[in-house]
């Protein structure tokens, strides 16, 4: 349910504020234009967070938290989200394993995404959440050494989404029609997790 709802919150982020970031970025540079677009392009991500408030029942921000960890996992850690859904790791753990993951740059997030995947897929031993950590930690320093460690800077970098089937049964659309169906998504992942929660 879990990796249901993280991929249905993304897809409506998609649909909704994404995609018209893409377009804001590429506009050119006539002021007056990129001004209101600025405007358009804020209004949805407020519209973004409302939707995605009423439909998990959340507040603001922890609305806008489940957004950033939707997209940090499926941008910046797909193989590490991969594994929550074959239920190798907790959705904690991999929540952590981003965390970490937040000093990264481009290819070496590319990295950490691979090195730590790996150590965990290692016979898919489930590891507790301090040895996670500790995985966390090694792969960092393999990577960039002190500098991946002693920074901790929060960015969203634009990295290539390749997402494979998740084992939870929802394979990640590549490309959805319109905001119906990323809603649609979110009310089939609460559905799914309310059985979940109550054994049906």
């Amino acid at each position: 349910a879990y990796c249901r709802t993280m991929t249905a919150v993304y897809a409506l982020h998609r649909v909704m504020y994404a995609d018209d970031e893409a377009e804001y970025l590429a506009r050119p540079g006539v002021f007056a234009e990129a001004l209101e677009a600025r405007r358009s392009l804020t209004a949805a991500g407020v519209a973004l967070e409302a939707q995605v408030s009423t439909l998990l029942r959340l507040g603001s921000t922890a609305a806008r938290i489940a957004i950033e960890t939707a997209i940090g996992l499926v941008e910046r850690l797909p193989k590490v989200f991969a594994l929550i859904g074959e239920n190798v790791i907790s959705p904690k753990a991999g929540e952590a394993a981003l965390h970490r993951s937040r000093a990264l740059d481009g290819e070496q997030v590319r990295r950490f995404d691979e090195l730590l995947a790996d150590r965990l897929t290692m016979d898919y031993e489930v590891l507790s959440l301090p040895a996670l950590r500790e995985a966390a930690e090694t792969a960092l320093v393999a990577i960039d050494g002190a500098d991946a460690v002693g920074g901790d800077r929060p960015s969203h970098v634009g990295v290539e989404v390749c997402l494979r089937h998740l084992g939870d049964g929802l394979d990640v659309p590549g490309v959805l029609g319109d905001e119906g169906d990323a809603l649609g998504l979110v009310a089939d992942a609460l559905q799914v997790g309310h059985h979940a929660h109550h054994g049906q």
